[in-house]
């Protein structure tokens, strides 16, 4: 992938409503409660990581 299609957060949050953005927020700040968690773009989805299996 070369940087001018890189991915970022703020790719696939522009434009969102703010409730969305509040579920987002909500959803990742639940995750880290359980575990450490790492936000990856790919080109078409926002991966979520972690070393604690929650799925």
């Amino acid at each position: 992938m070369t940087l001018s299609e890189e991915k970022h957060l703020s790719d696939f949050l522009t434009g969102k409503t703010e409730y969305t953005l509040g579920l987002f927020r909500f959803f990742i700040d639940q995750l880290a409660e359980i575990g450490e968690i790492k936000l990856r773009t790919t080109k078409s989805m926002i991966a979520i990581e972690s070393k604690t299996p929650f799925a």
